[in-house]
């Protein structure tokens, strides 16, 4: 059984629930954490900025269309990091 998707956002959790860190209606599972590092910088930014899509567009003075498709594509880095922790940054974008 495939366990269901999970998404990761800041690096400061609010609190620890059944083994996983809740952030803003994300979970980052201890796993996730530990991939956080092998992310690009502004992947890690973009994920670990604290807010809704407007507080992050306005703290990293960005237009909400670019935090959005940089929130969706850290995040399939994320999920690929996922799959094969070996994979190069690079090939993430």
């Amino acid at each position: 059984m495939q366990e269901p998707r999970q998404h990761a956002v800041p690096s400061q959790p609010s609190k620890m629930k059944n083994g996983r860190h809740h952030f803003h209606g994300f979970r980052l599972t201890e796993s996730d954490m530990a991939l956080l590092p092998m992310l690009a910088d502004w992947q890690r930014q973009i994920l670990t900025t604290k807010g809704g899509y407007r507080d992050i567009a306005d703290q990293l003075s960005l237009p909400l269309g670019t935090v959005r498709s940089r929130l969706h594509r850290a995040r399939a880095a994320l999920a690929a990091l996922r799959s094969d922790p070996s994979k190069s940054i690079e090939s993430f974008g």
